[in-house]
């Protein structure tokens, strides 16, 4: 994934990694939530 400029990105791969890490907390929580959700509307 070489860019055609020819020099790799030396300091955005430690943030797109922290983004990614955030958008895959955010999911998990998401998906928790909706199921504690789902599991909350079967037992009442």
């Amino acid at each position: 994934m070489s860019r055609p400029g020819g020099f790799p990105a030396p300091r955005g791969t430690r943030q797109w990694r922290r983004l990614a890490w955030f958008v895959a907390l955010y999911l998990a929580s998401l998906s928790i939530v909706s199921l504690v959700v789902f599991l909350l509307r079967r037992l009442m």
